[in-house]
């Protein structure tokens, strides 16, 4: 079956699939189209992209890419796609993830992004200081979800994932070297979700075999058992820490809206609704105290974003991005500036930087 998707740029959209199968006749070639306008490309069937410039920002197009032979012919069509999206910028870290990204950041010029690769143990790669992506160097374990990975200081990363026995593990990088995995117990359904609000300190979230939100926490000195607290969650949940005893909780409910709980340093707030309609768990980041980003994937597997206080919420706004698909993972290390990271095709993992207004 022939899948294709679109990556947006300042006028322009990149059109891209895999090469197509075919066990009786070779390919003869491909035809591209694009609406409006009925832009049209025929290449050889060593292509594999196509690149359509010229283009309206701002406008939505949709390209469908028709495979021929002598048997027939097969076609696929891409989601909407909005050329000159407010990327800073956009790159591929390399093939071979087989889940959702996470990213863990020391400080405002390193970026550490984990995910499981198809072998089920767990990949790292690491920039720093804008260099060049790392190669990925695997941490083994065997996962059954996305990795969590937070960072507490310098130097300091904790990493968290489901493993086979549908319990929490755990493993760290403590300066010098890693440490072994550890099991912390629960029966998981989803992927955790991981926060810091300060050195020492690090707070668990995942959704239960109840379906409900579960949280756990180390305290400097051990770590608390498993609470529940409530909720419908049909997705991981996300989390983010603006100071010190403050949590934003984030997940998809039965109605596919995003949801949020919050900890206010003495107190668990309700759940409240945030609203949109979600293809994906969501992804939170903060730069400081009142400013939550939120992204998640659309229906088509773009990118769509909304921004808050914890109270008050912007609508959801599309971002494009070509097609994403599996949750996306975002950090914000600066004023200003959020990093996502997302699985693409071809098993992916891509990076763009977002400035939100």
């Amino acid at each position: 079956m022939l899948d294709a998707s679109a990556v947006e740029g300042d006028k322009t959209v990149t059109v891209s699939w895999l090469p197509a199968r075919s066990c009786h006749a070779p390919i003869d070639s491909y035809t591209i189209v694009g609406q409006p306008g009925n832009l049209t490309q025929v290449l050889p069937a060593t292509a594999t992209s196509a690149s359509f410039n010229g283009l309206t920002n701002g406008s939505a197009y949709t390209f469908t890419v028709t495979v021929k032979n002598a048997a027939g012919q097969d076609s696929a069509s891409t989601g909407p796609v909005v050329p000159g999206t407010p990327w800073a910028m956009r790159e591929s870290l390399g093939l071979g993830a087989a889940s959702g990204p996470s990213v863990a950041s020391w400080s405002a010029s390193r970026m550490d992004v984990f995910y499981t690769g198809s072998d089920s143990q767990l990949y790292h790669q690491y920039s720093d200081a804008g260099a060049a992506w790392s190669a990925p160097e695997p941490l083994g374990g065997i996962l059954t979800s996305a990795p969590a990975a937070v960072s507490w200081g310098p130097n300091r990363i904790d990493i968290f994932a489901r493993g086979a026995d549908q319990q929490l593990w755990h493993m760290y990088w403590g300066g010098t070297h890693w440490g072994p995995w550890e099991p912390l117990g629960g029966i998981l359904s989803s992927a955790p979700a991981a926060a810091s609000w300060s050195a020492d300190r690090l707070d668990i979230f995942a959704s239960g075999s109840d379906s409900q939100l579960w949280h756990m926490c180390w305290t400097g000195n051990g770590w608390r058992t498993w609470e529940p607290l409530g909720g419908v969650l049909t997705s991981s949940p996300t989390v983010a820490a603006w100071s010190t005893n403050r949590l934003d909780i984030f997940a998809r409910g039965a109605d596919n809206s995003a949801w949020h709980r919050w900890w206010t340093g003495n107190a668990w707030g309700g759940w409240a609704l945030v609203g949109g309609t979600l293809d994906s768990a969501p992804a939170v980041s903060t730069w400081g105290p009142n400013r939550l980003d939120l992204f998640a994937l659309t229906t088509s597997g773009s990118i769509q974003h909304l921004s808050g206080n914890g109270y008050t919420w912007s609508p959801w706004q599309s971002l494009g991005g070509g097609r994403w698909l599996a949750d996306p993972a975002a950090i914000a290390r600066q004023l200003g500036t959020v990093d996502i990271f997302g699985l693409g095709s071809e098993s992916a993992t891509w990076h763009v930087a977002y400035k939100p207004v």
